[in-house]
């Protein structure tokens, strides 16, 4: 399969994703007070999360998540701090420094415009990934 139909194909699978969860409607929203996004306000949020959400089910299920944050400024509105990810209970480093590296490489914009809210979509799915 060449390269274009596997981006094609990879979309059209985000894109189902995103579609199911805002139907479902199965976010998490931490209310952030217009401060700048940080490392250690990303991380407190994700122990937060991980506590709430994911700690009941950690035994036999896994989460399809996706991250994202809705700035103050009504014009940046929300931007996606990653795609939807496949995560066992099990894989909480790498999903951290997943986030934390997104957060590095992306553009000045999330960490210099203050944020409002941070949001994890996610689908509980059944069995280990």
């Amino acid at each position: 399969m060449d390269r274009y139909k596997i981006k094609k194909k990879r979309k059209q699978q985000i894109n189902a994703y995103t579609h199911y969860v805002l139907r479902e409607g199965w976010n998490k929203i931490y209310s952030i007070n217009n401060i700048t996004l940080t490392n250690e306000i990303l991380i407190s949020c994700l122990e937060n999360f991980r506590q709430e959400i994911f700690e009941p089910i950690k035994d036999d299920k896994h989460l399809i998540i996706q991250c994202k944050v809705n700035f103050s400024d009504n014009d940046q509105g929300y931007k996606s701090l990653t795609y939807f990810r496949k995560v066992n209970y099990g894989d909480k480093e790498l999903f951290y420094d997943y986030l934390l590296q997104r957060l590095s490489i992306l553009s000045d914009s999330y960490v210099t415009h203050p944020i409002c809210q941070i949001i994890f979509s996610y689908i509980i799915k059944d069995g280990l990934y």
